[in-house]
């Protein structure tokens, strides 16, 4: 899941950068964009569920 959370931030930030926009921009919503999932790439993995029975 937090693969997919990274690609999905990669993705938006790509979506939009616009071409001929600077280095220093696309810095800037990666930064951003990052900033925001980090919290939820950094939390512990939740363990599973016990089994019912």
């Amino acid at each position: 899941m937090a693969a997919g959370m990274a690609l999905l931030a990669l993705d938006t930030v790509l979506h939009r950068w616009q071409p001929g926009d600077d280095e220093q921009h696309l810095a800037e919503l990666m930064d951003q964009a990052f900033a925001v999932v980090a919290p939820a790439l950094d939390a512990p993995a939740a363990s599973p569920a016990p089994a019912a029975g």
